[in-house]
Order: C-alpha cells, then structure tokens, then sequence
C-alpha cells in the first residue's frame, strides 16, 4: 500500500473521548489526588490525557479518519493507565510536569514532517510451534510455516522530532507519537512496554520525561523496547541494519542506539559487526528524551510482540518474520565468526543450554535433565559466559541443542539446518518466537512441557515447573534419528 500523508486533525482542542470507563478505585484515586491543593490542575490535565476526566487544558491531537500513513505507532507493553496514576500520586505537581507529557498515538504524520527514501512490502513468515512429550508424538505431523502479508516496511527522514531512550516511539510536532506496529494490534490484544512511556489508555500514552539529552544535528535511530533483551535485540533490532546500509548514508551520521547496548558485551560485539561504515554510536540514556533535526527512520522488518493483555489470546501468527532481513543479520554475523579464531571442532555437538546463572523465572528440575541427557552425549554449557563470536560458532557447530526456554534460543537463527532444538517449558503456547525462527533456519524444533507445575496455580507461564526427565531422555534418544530441511 503506497503512503499517504495525512493532514492534522483540524479539532485540535477537542476534548477526549477515550472510551474509558475508570472503576471505583480510580475514580476514588483520582479525586482524592484532585483535591489535594498543588495537584490539582496538574492530576485535572493528566486524567484528560488518560480519558479518565472530561475537561483538561492540554492540547490532545486526536487521530484523523484520513487514510492510514504507514508510518505506525507500534508500543510494546506499556503500564495500563490507572497504574501509571498510582505511581504518579506521591510526586509534587511541579515534579510531575516535567514527568510526564501527554501525546496522542497516531497513525499520520503531517506534511513536511517526513521524506519517504524507500519502501517495500512482502510476505512475511510464521510457523506454528511443535509439541511432544513422548516417542509416539514425534509422529505428529510438523506444523508447515505459512507466508502470511505484514505491513511494508520503509525507511523515512523525520524532521524536527524527539526520541526516547529505550523506546520505539518518536515524538513529533503537535503532542503525537509515532510508533511502529501500533495498528497491528487491531484487536487490542497485546500488552506493552516501553521505557520511555508511563502508561497508556486507547490512543492515549502519557510520556515520561526524565530529563532531556543534548540536541543531536543528524541521526540514524537503533533504538527500541526492550532493547536489552537478546531476543528482541537480534531479531528485531539488528535486522533494521539491513535497511540502513541499503540507504547508503553520509557515514560520518551516528548510530543512536540504547546505552544498554553499550554495557553488554556480546550485544556491543554483534552491533560493531554490522555497522559496516564504523558509523559513530550515540546512547541514549532510559526515557531521557532527545532532540533530533534530523532522523533517519527505518521501520522494524520483523513483528514481534512482547506480551499479551491474556494468555489465552496467544497466537503463533502473531509473530511475522522478515527472512530477507534476518538472513542478512546470519550471513554477515556467520561472516564475521568464520574469521575469528573460534575452532568449531571445539565445541560439543550435542549442547545443553544452562539457566543455572539466569533469571529465577522458568526454573526447573534442571540437574535431573542433564544427568539423564548425559548418556547420550549432551554437554553442558552457560551461553551468557561465552562471546557473541562463541555463541554463534557454537550453535553452528551443533547438532542438538536443549535448554529452557530463554533469549539464548535466539541463536538457533546461526544454527545449520537439520539442527535439532528441544525446547523445555511449562505449558503449551502457542508463541511462533522462536518456531518461526527455527523455520528461517531449517532447525527442526520441539517444545517438550511440563509433566507438573511446581508451585502455585497461577497462570504464570514464566513460573516453576517440572520436567519428566527419564520421559524426556526417552523421547531425544528417538528423535535423534530424524532429520529436518531448511525453510527459504
């Protein structure tokens, strides 16, 4: 669909109608909050902004019925707004000004604002995830990937605009945000998060604002949610690498990329092996906020959603998977490991990813795993420990590969095809994160669950859970002797 600018709303001082019902205990909040002397015109400006008040003196730019311009607003699990109230009541009003600003989730951008420097659009790649417990489910037909339409992705030069650290959205003139994949969300099924937004009710979004960075003449951004999450930083981060050295810029122009990125070794290493011009990185510090004259813009490739209002409402189709882009990221990381003086016969063939060392969420029975893995030749290793240069030559040394579920997964993008990959959780989702991935690689993946959830009943599916491990050592000693082909 080709773009179409789209002029500014001519209501601009309409009030709001956001379509929210605040319950009882926000509403009791709020006018509690109003009442109290220096608060109250600021909580009056704010609760507008959220739809939870009729009247309030911030100008609101409200969405045009005008034809969508693809240059979307695309959040990622944000704080639901009665939350974000909560939180804001012990601060002063003066302290509260400067910390939230309002803006308006828009699908247009105005005249003027933007040049659009390329455009392309395509199918996009999806794959169900595959589950079995036991020898007889490898019978089980594999789910096939499907080719499903995503939105065109573009590269464009936004004018005169802010930018937040840790976060997707760019903030333009007249109160609007700009952020990708925003429309995908149709059904209003995901949940965001964003470091540079306190919270959000429909169209609305209130902007933190700790502090302002120096101005920055010209700059390509990097930046994103979640950008520390190695996941999102290789699959959906990087791939926009793709677009940038396709443009072919001045490369005396900076990277703006996340100060996280900067303290992370193996995210820092992946980053300078794809900034083929050796481009300058400029850091943004978490929801400070930056002007910029000029922004090189280019969209996300790749769809990705971080977390869901229910977990009932998972879908595997949710996640779409540019393999153009991603390729380009495997080949050129593939590259760059080949000529380090990484030995791939030095690694096992046969890996164990260890979460000994991660995050206390999806713990389980891993000792029990691993001592019945290791008759058949399964070694362990701790990923965080090693090189991105390691972890990459690792993978595409392997043969098998068992973990939990976790980011490190994400490395099964430099894995050979007919690879195999057993994948440990607690339940059946159907989240295609890293099945769609697996597909992109010719990776033939399984999700082997839990036998019984340790713990509390919560639906939780980062919660503790159990693995039958002589089942489990049952099932990989069957599934050895398959093979799988690659897919694109």
């Amino acid at each position: 669909m080709p773009l179409h600018p789209v002029n500014p709303s001519p209501h601009l001082d309409a009030p709001l109608a956001a379509g929210y019902s605040a319950g009882p205990v926000e509403r009791r909040f709020v006018r509690r909050q109003m009442a109290r002397g220096p608060h109250k015109d600021v909580f009056s400006n704010l609760t507008q902004a959220l739809g939870l008040a009729k009247e309030g003196v911030d100008r609101i730019v409200q969405a045009t019925a005008a034809p969508r311009f693809e240059l979307l607003y695309q959040l990622s699990r944000l704080t639901p707004a009665e939350r974000a109230l909560r939180r804001l009541g012990p601060l002063r009003a003066k302290e509260l000004r400067r910390f939230v600003g309002h803006a308006q989730l828009q699908h247009s951008a105005a005249p003027g604002e933007f040049e659009l420097l390329q455009q392309s659009s395509g199918p996009l790649l999806s794959c169900a995830p595959r589950f079995a417990d036991s020898p007889a489910d490898l019978q089980h037909p594999a789910p096939q990937p499907l080719q499903l339409p995503g939105p065109a992705h573009y590269a464009a030069l936004l004018r005169r605009v802010e930018v937040l650290g840790g976060s997707s959205a760019v903030l333009v003139s007249g109160q609007r945000a700009l952020y990708d994949l925003r429309e995908f969300d149709r059904e209003r099924r995901f949940r965001y998060s964003d470091e540079g937004l306190h919270g959000y009710r429909g169209d609305v979004c209130a902007v933190k604002r700790q502090g302002q960075g120096p101005d920055i003449a010209r700059a390509i951004h990097l930046g994103g949610n979640y950008a520390w999450n190695y996941y999102h930083f290789l699959v959906e981060l990087l791939p926009r690498m793709r677009a940038v050295d396709q443009l072919d810029l001045d490369p005396t122009i900076p990277l703006l990329v996340d100060q996280i990125h900067l303290e992370i070794p193996q995210h820092l290493a992946l980053l300078n092996a794809l900034n083929r011009d050796q481009r300058p990185l400029v850091a943004m510090q978490p929801a400070v906020r930056y002007r910029v004259e000029q922004l090189y813009y280019c969209s996300f490739p790749s769809l990705v959603v971080p977390n869901y209002q229910r977990i009932s409402d998972m879908r595997a189709t949710d996640t779409l998977l540019d393999v153009a882009a991603l390729n380009y990221v495997r080949d050129r990381l593939r590259q760059q490991a080949a000529t380090a003086a990484v030995a791939a016969a030095a690694w096992p063939k046969r890996v164990y990813l260890s979460r000994k060392k991660a995050s206390d969420r999806r713990k389980f029975n891993e000792d029990q795993v691993l001592a019945a893995l290791q008759p058949l030749g399964v070694v362990a290793v701790r990923p965080e420990e090693l090189s991105a240069v390691e972890q990459i030559s690792l993978f595409g040394a392997a043969e098998l590969v068992v973990g939990g579920s976790g980011a490190a997964f994400a490395n099964l993008l430099f894995c050979q095809p007919g690879c195999k990959a057993l994948i440990l959780a607690k339940e059946r989702l159907q989240v295609g994160l890293f099945s769609g991935l697996a597909a992109v690689a010719g990776v033939d993946l399984l999700y082997a669950t839990a036998s019984a959830a340790a713990g509390s009943d919560s639906p939780d599916p980062h919660g503790e859970f159990a693995i039958d491990a002589s089942r489990l050592a049952s099932l990989v000693a069957a599934w050895l002797e398959q093979s799988a082909r690659p897919i694109g």
